[in-house]
Order: C-alpha cells, then structure tokens, then sequence
C-alpha cells in the first residue's frame, strides 16, 4: 500500500514521533509512505526529529502550512495557498490510503477523496480540539483512548461503527528492558544521583499542562521519607525555579533537558505523569513497559493504561492529598514497588506495543480498500 500521511508540522510532541514509529513499522513490512507537513518548527529538536523521517525511507512532501504560532487569519491564509500545492503533490504521490494526523489539514484530504472516490482516515491524538471551519469529518477516525472515542461520538457527530480504538503502542526493543543494579548504579553516579535514595521521576515538557506545579506541590508535602525527584523534559526555566524555591525542594530535585528517556526509566524507582491534560499519555506506557510502578491523573489515556491499585494508581486531577497519598506509599513499600512494577511491565507489553498498533492499523487500512 501507498499511504500518505498529513500533518500541519514535525514538532517535538507525541503526534510526531507516534508518526514516525508507525510510519518506520509500515515501512518495514514493506508499504510505502509520505508525509506531508509543513516541515519542523524552528527547534533543534524538531529539526533533528524531521530528519529522522528522511532517515528512514519516507517520502517528504512539504507545503506552505505555516510552523510558527500565528493569529488565524495568517493560519487559514497558509492553509488556503496550500490547496493547490497540496493537491497536485497528492495527485503525484497517488496513495492508496490517506492519514491525517492534524485534523485542521483533513480539508485537503476531503477534497482529494471527493474527486477520486478514495476515503481517509483521522487520528485524534487529543480531546478538547477547537472546532475549525477546515475540519472535515474522514470516513474512519482513530482514537487513541477510550475518553477520545466517546468525545467522536458526542461532539463531532461520528457513530460507533466510524470509529476504531487503536491505542498508541512504543518499540518493545527499546523500552522492554531489565537493567542490572551495576548499570543503575554507573548511571546515577553519570548523572551525580543519590545511589541510595528511591527516585521519583517524570519525562515531558515541564510546563503546567503536564502539572509540574501539583507535583511539586505533593512532594513537598511529605515528610519523613527520604527521596530524590527527577525531571527529564524543557520548559520555563524561571516559572520551574520559583517553583521549586517555593516548595523549598532545591536540595532533593534534579532536572534534566529532554534526552533519550530510556536512561532515565532504567533508574526511576516511582513514574508519576500528574496532567492536567492529555492525548494518551505515551511516556506513561514507557516507563511501565521498563517495569516503573506509575502514578497518573484521571485524564485521557489513564483508565486505558491502569488498573488501579493493580499495576499503578490513578489519582483525582489536582488532587495534591491523593497525589501525595500515593508517592508516599509507593516510597515506603520495596515490595509493592517491585509488584506492580512487574505487572505494569506485563500489561504494558502485551496491549501497548507497537506491533499490536500497526497490525491494527493495517487491518483498519486494508477494510477501508475493500
């Protein structure tokens, strides 16, 4: 099959590298595929991502989708002058199957299939997407969580038999890994971590969406445990700084720039992702797929992810005491670390791995031809 994927631009979010997995599995089982975007925003991060695109066997197709943030007229000025440019690089990719991962772009795809008879299908990554006037319905949508899909029905006015639940899966190779104490013990001391203390970590962008602040927040109200919090991710440097001074927490914090996760999962002994909102929540199933006991809010994704009290726990969102109640617990308790970090691998490995997305997805493209 030929499949065309479109999105507004490469960025350093989970839309992006979801894009990539897929595509490179797709790939591998011999399936060609393109993407159309407007190429990565100004970010060296984004910039080193889109090139991983070209890297691995994608065609690249770039149209004038504006990257930068914008007001609306200049943003639908950009998709408007898009049009005829992306029409015809469609016409001479000529795919089987169109995917649109930016809902905003779906106008583009509407307008093809309608001249040509051919159907599309829309991922939605997040809940809550604005209503814009060039958002077009797709024959098929994807949703990622199981809030998402009821959100489909409900707002966008999809029925049930439109819409397939294809969760996000991540690499079992990468992420499915059991290092030793030694190796744990050299990272921590690369790193200049504590060796002896349990350590709390988060992987994301540290900003208040990802709820950095009710975090924070919780750790510092426990008292009479001895533990080490971990940040991998960008952000505000100040807005981090006067949080952390105001939680008086600088001597048990560390924070990182985003990097390669994989390092920082193999000594995390407690995964916490306290969203305020979410698409699904990927980092979550990555630190459980490295058997990380996981803490998550009751946004999209965690009900899918969790079973609570099982192999993680889910707390009410921005709710510090719960939060609290359960890092404490988590902290205090080797054993019940070590059992739902066990589970937490398992079930991770065997809903969410990449595999399982794309031979889903698969057989969602190949019903779509039939």
């Amino acid at each position: 099959m030929k499949i065309l994927f479109i999105a507004r631009y490469i960025n350093t979010s989970g839309v992006s590298t979801h894009m990539l997995t897929v595509g490179k599995g797709l790939i591998s089982k011999g399936h060609k595929v393109a993407l159309m975007s407007g190429g990565p925003i100004k970010n060296a991060r984004a910039e080193k991502l889109f090139a991983e695109f070209d890297k691995n066997g994608f065609e690249i197709i770039q149209v004038p989708f504006l990257v930068e943030k914008t007001n609306k007229i200049k943003e639908g000025l950009s998709y408007l002058i898009s049009l005829p440019i992306g029409l015809k690089r469609i016409r001479e990719f000529n795919p089987d199957i169109i995917h649109v991962h930016w809902p905003v772009t779906s106008y583009l795809a509407k307008l093809y299939t309608k001249i040509t008879g051919k159907k599309f299908v829309t991922t939605y990554h997040t809940s809550g997407i604005p209503k814009h006037f060039l958002h077009r319905k797709a024959d098929y949508a994807i949703a990622i969580s199981s809030e998402l899909k009821r959100e489909l029905v409900n707002r966008f006015g999809y029925n049930k038999e439109q819409i397939k639940l294809i969760y996000n899966g991540i690499s079992k190779d990468k992420f499915n890994r059991k290092p030793s104490e030694g190796l744990k013990n050299n990272i921590k001391m690369q790193l200049n971590l504590p060796l002896e203390k349990p350590l709390l970590g988060f992987v994301g962008s540290l900003n208040k969406k990802k709820g950095i602040d009710i975090l924070l927040e919780a750790c510092s109200k426990i008292t009479n445990v001895d533990f080490h919090i971990v940040l991998v991710g960008d952000g505000d440097k100040n807005w981090l700084l006067n949080l952390i001074n105001k939680f008086r927490l600088d001597n048990k914090i560390s924070v990182y720039p985003f990097q390669d996760p994989v390092k920082f999962y193999s000594i995390f002994d407690v995964f916490v992702l306290p969203s305020r909102k979410e698409g699904f929540g990927l980092v979550s199933i990555e630190a459980m797929m490295m058997g990380i006991p996981t803490i998550r809010s009751n946004v999209e994704g965690a009900n899918d992810q969790i079973k609570h009290n099982i192999n993680g726990f889910i707390f009410k969102n921005e709710d510090l005491q719960e939060l609290s109640k359960y890092i404490r617990l988590l902290l205090q308790n080797n054993e019940l670390r070590k059992n739902m970090g066990q589970k937490a691998r398992l079930y991770a490995t065997n809903k969410f791995s990449a595999d399982i997305m794309i031979n889903k997805l698969i057989q969602l493209y190949k019903e779509i031809l039939e």
